[in-house]
This record gives structure tokens, C-alpha cells and sequence, in this order.
């Protein structure tokens, strides 16, 4: 049973991953110029975001 736990996180945490990849590489990387100060902004939004979210 821990294995199938463990393989269903994997790929949810996978999905997850994916689908937060493609989401930032349309908002931000595909409308920004490389190493610009908004795509460095927005880069620190989508990683910092979900963390902030459940954090005290």
C-alpha cells in the first residue's frame, strides 16, 4: 500500500510540476525578454507564490 501511495504522489507531484512549467513558461517566458526585470519578477511570483500561500 506505501507503494502505490508513493507512486500516485509521484505522479501527481509530476503533474503538478508539468502543468506549473507550461503555465509559467506562457505567462512569463514567452512574453518577456530574457533576463529582463519583469520576467525575473514574475519567475519569483510563480515559484514564490505557492509557497506563500500556505505559509503562516
Amino acid at each position: 500500500m506505501v507503494v502505490v501511495f508513493a507512486l500516485v504522489s509521484a505522479v501527481l507531484l509530476a503533474l503538478f510540476g508539468a502543468l506549473h512549467w507550461y503555465v509559467w513558461r506562457r505567462l512569463v517566458r514567452d512574453t518577456t525578454h530574457k533576463g529582463s526585470r519583469l520576467r525575473r519578477t514574475g519567475s519569483v511570483v510563480f515559484v514564490a507564490g505557492p509557497c506563500c500561500r500556505w505559509w503562516p
